[in-house]
């Protein structure tokens, strides 16, 4: 499966995914913006996010919006609280 990392983990984590994963890390650590989380619903099957992605309705409307639709089917989501899905 493939699975987007949209923040840096601890290098353990990272290498135990890829491990497992077709793994796509972010190596810039920085936030990824609206297109990008869009494009990972899209692209991707699985997406491990962070608090600091906003992952609310209408990014997944933008993504139902394509043609092929939204492929990913598991949201992993790392740290504290789910306000920010």
């Amino acid at each position: 499966p493939r699975l987007l990392v949209t923040r840096r983990l601890p290098a353990a984590v990272e290498r135990r995914l890829a491990a497992r994963f077709a793994t796509t890390p972010n190596p810039t650590d920085a936030p990824p913006d609206r297109a990008a989380l869009v494009a990972a619903l899209r692209g991707y099957d699985a997406v491990c996010c962070t608090v600091t992605d906003r992952l609310d309705a209408a990014v997944f409307d933008d993504a139902a919006r394509d043609a092929g639709g939204i492929r990913a089917r598991i949201l992993a989501n790392v740290g504290v609280g789910v306000n920010h899905m």
